[in-house]
């Protein structure tokens, strides 16, 4: 299959296909397998063996339609044979969980940690509990995928820069891989978040924008089914974007007048506290659906600015989707109707009607982006032999 590709990349390959159609389909039959890859029946008997010797496929029994002769057998992924871990590095806290050859979470654990902590000292934290859990779980342990803020380098696994942490140039890749004695991967957090929905594409399609918004805003931006990075990695950043053309409080980026200061979740509370003196971004919100004209305005002007912004970025990259997360999930029924009105208000009419918004309703879309993406980059993606320590 292709010139140039030796017998062993080629067997990967062919692997590879197998592994990645029962993943999307669940129960396939081997004739089916030949049909969808184009493989001879003859070769997908050989890689259905291996696979079943490796502990990764199983058989499952007939097939359940009706058909002339005898059922053919089906086969599917024996999801818990392997496992990988999904890791989110945020604001004070960190997520970890192991999931299966399907992506599914089958252990979670959420801990804080002092953001005055340097980075070491929180990656030698991360580094015990994931210890632990790896020792908890008994399975081979395929590889970690690290969802991490800011600006960041997947070819290095190196975060360049943390403004919310003052993070600047931590190889965490390096660091956990050498106290793991596992491959590591590292994304920018919400560029994860976005390729769990494109794992989920017949919803979202192949060009879609997620955005969180929380302590912070980003973007992960997805263009024909690829992520988008930028030469300096800093594709997504939209809530450094520039709103004001002067004044506006003071961004952890050192400047001005960013979105992430009209939009993202300190700096609402700051406004609120101005009249009121709410603990938390929960009773902004129950104050705000209670009859608080003043919060609501201030929760209005924010998803309005958002609006405004998600609508450059649609003029300029086209998605057809954009996915809202974070604050977004729980609090839709206020941000949500002025958020969309801004940027219908805004983008190209002849586009309008293709550009659909979503609510994710994932609640741990950052540990889902990092269980997906782990399985794509040391599982289907795989050219070694997939046994592993």
């Amino acid at each position: 299959m292709g010139s140039g590709l030796n017998p062993k990349a080629v067997k990967s390959l062919n692997r590879r296909l197998v592994l990645g159609h029962l993943r999307r389909e669940q129960r396939l039959s081997r004739i089916q397998l030949s049909d969808m890859t184009m493989l001879s029946p003859a070769a997908i008997t050989n890689i259905v063996a291996e696979l079943i010797q490796d502990g990764v496929v199983t058989e499952a029994g007939p097939e359940s339609r009706e058909q002339l002769g005898r059922p053919r057998m089906t086969l599917q992924l024996e999801a818990s044979s392997r496992y990988v871990l999904a890791l989110h590095i945020g604001v004070g806290q960190y997520q970890c969980a192991a999931a299966n050859l399907q992506g599914e979470l089958v252990v979670q654990e959420s801990h804080d940690f002092d953001t005055q902590l340097t980075s070491d000292d929180v990656l030698a934290d991360i580094a015990t509990r994931l210890s632990t859990l790896m020792s908890e779980l008994q399975r081979p342990i395929l590889g970690l995928a690290v969802g991490a803020l800011g600006l960041v380098n997947p070819d290095t696994g190196v975060n360049i820069f943390a403004p919310n942490l003052g993070w600047h140039q931590v190889e965490i890749a390096s660091w956990l891989e050498a106290a793991l004695g596992i491959p590591v991967q590292v994304e920018n957090n919400v560029r994860l978040m976005a390729f769990a929905k494109l794992m989920n594409s017949h919803n979202y399609g192949q060009d879609l924008v997620y955005v969180q918004v929380g302590q912070g805003v980003g973007a992960g931006l997805i263009s024909n089914g690829q992520m988008i990075h930028g030469k300096l990695f800093s594709a997504g950043e939209i809530g450094h974007t520039k709103m004001l053309i002067e004044g506006g409080m003071s961004c952890s980026c050192g400047g001005q007048g960013c979105l992430e200061t009209l939009v993202a979740v300190p700096y609402l509370l700051k406004t609120a506290r101005q009249l009121t003196q709410v603990a938390s971004f929960e009773a902004l919100l129950a104050e705000a659906r209670a009859g608080n004209s003043a919060l609501q305005g201030i929760l209005t002007q924010s998803a309005t600015y958002l609006g405004i912004a998600l609508a450059n970025v649609v003029n300029t990259l086209s998605p057809n989707s954009i996915v809202l997360g974070g604050i977004y999930r729980d609090a839709h029924d206020i941000l949500l109707a002025p958020l969309e009105q801004a940027l219908r208000a805004r983008i190209l009419s002849d586009i309008a009607d293709n550009v659909h918004i979503h609510i994710d309703t994932d609640s741990h879309p950052d540990l889902t982006g990092a269980a997906h993406y782990a399985l794509d980059q040391f599982f289907y993606h795989w050219t070694h032999p997939l046994t592993t320590a």
